[in-house]
């Protein structure tokens, strides 16, 4: 059911967005006190362009944006990082246009390290004592996984960008969702008790531990000793990806494997199956090209080796049959000198017989 078209000049009391937003800005103008303060924080987060400054302050579970002019920013006694407590002298304003409050201070001065820097200082410490960080407990990541988890908010941008990023790069890889608050006090134990379910409860190859990025404060339960025992502790092999942070997390010095935003995990963890199927086609012609060669080597050998035994075999024929025909030949001229001997012996008989006949017929005649 349609609900019925109102005329706004029918209702005096209405207000607009822009007139809101002009009050709010006008009340701010004219309070003193918003005027001229000194506002004590931690630096969460400092954006540099060529015009100003962004830095992000936070105390305890607040969080204020100070925008400051580049030209008065380069003026600052100390160079500002993350971490550090500060107290920003200057005013409040109230932008009409995006209805955003921001600290525009005119000078900014350093007290010390935040309290959140220093206990984040301790835990690292500590978890590298007990040894947390060293690279003897990382564990290769699979190169084919089939089955991949991720903890992260089930409604968060992170959970689409690390599905997207696997599935484009290979569709049949399964995923299981392990929900998780990755911003808040409750965060940290809601992120591992979802890696202990998954980790011991589903047969997965890796798990991704993901979340856009954002403050300091919206990302320090990636600094937390319960994240990082559960990622330490953990069977299967895990990979931290905490979006657009400059000093990374504690998680990123215990986890197996880091990726700089959900969607560069999907491509860390997951082959990109055109990447290969190339690679199993450049394998293919590897290995043909290897078969022929291995064949073409073969044959040549065996082709070698047929001469050669040819010309083995047809020398010793014709050795063979050589020395037959000598001695043949020396057997055929001991026939013949035989021979030779016979006739010349016969002839020699025949002589003798006839001088015998004619003597015995001489001495006859005699007698």
């Amino acid at each position: 059911m349609e609900r019925p078209q109102t005329d706004p000049a029918d209702h005096d009391d209405v207000l607009t967005v822009a007139d809101i937003n002009e009050q709010i800005s006008e009340t701010i103008e004219h309070t003193t006190a918003l005027q001229d303060v000194r506002c004590l924080g931690e630096i969460s987060e400092i954006n540099e362009f060529d015009w100003g400054v962004f830095i992000d302050l936070v105390y305890e579970e607040y969080e204020l944006s100070a925008l400051m002019w580049a030209s008065r920013y380069e003026t600052l006694e100390a160079a500002l990082e993350p971490g550090m407590e500060v107290i920003c002298e200057g005013a409040i304003e109230y932008y009409v246009e995006d209805g955003q409050i921001n600290l525009k201070p005119w000078n900014i001065s350093v007290v010390g390290a935040g309290d959140r820097a220093l206990s984040r200082k301790r835990l690292r410490a500590e978890l590298g004592k007990r040894g947390w960080f060293s690279d003897e407990h990382k564990q290769p990541l699979p190169r084919f996984p089939a089955r991949i988890g991720i903890v992260t908010s089930v409604h968060g941008d992170a959970r689409y960008d690390i599905e997207e990023s696997i599935h484009d790069r290979y569709p049949e890889v399964e995923l299981l969702i392990g929900d998780a608050r990755v911003q808040g006090v409750n965060a940290p134990v809601s992120i591992a008790n979802s890696i202990h379910t998954l980790d011991r409860q589903y047969d997965l190859d890796v798990i991704i531990i993901g979340r856009g990025g954002g403050s300091e404060t919206d990302l320090e339960a990636f600094d937390s000793e319960p994240v990082a025992e559960a990622v330490f502790t953990a069977e299967t092999p895990i990979v931290a990806a905490v979006g657009h942070r400059e000093d990374e997390p504690i998680v990123y010095d215990v986890a197996d494997t880091t990726a700089i935003t959900p969607t560069a995990a999907g491509e860390t963890v997951v082959k990109d199956r055109r990447e290969f199927e190339a690679e199993l086609d450049t394998l293919a012609y590897r290995l043909d090209r290897a078969y022929e060669l291995v064949v073409d080597e073969q044959i040549e050998s065996l082709d070698r080796r047929l001469e050669t035994a040819y010309d083995q075999a047809t020398t010793q024929q014709i050795a063979a049959l050589e020395q037959r025909i000598e001695a043949t030949y020396e057997s055929c001229e001991q026939r013949l000198q035989q021979q030779r001997l016979r006739r010349r012996y016969g002839a020699i008989i025949v002589v003798l017989l006839l001088l015998i006949i004619g003597l015995g017929v001489y001495i006859i005649g005699v007698l």
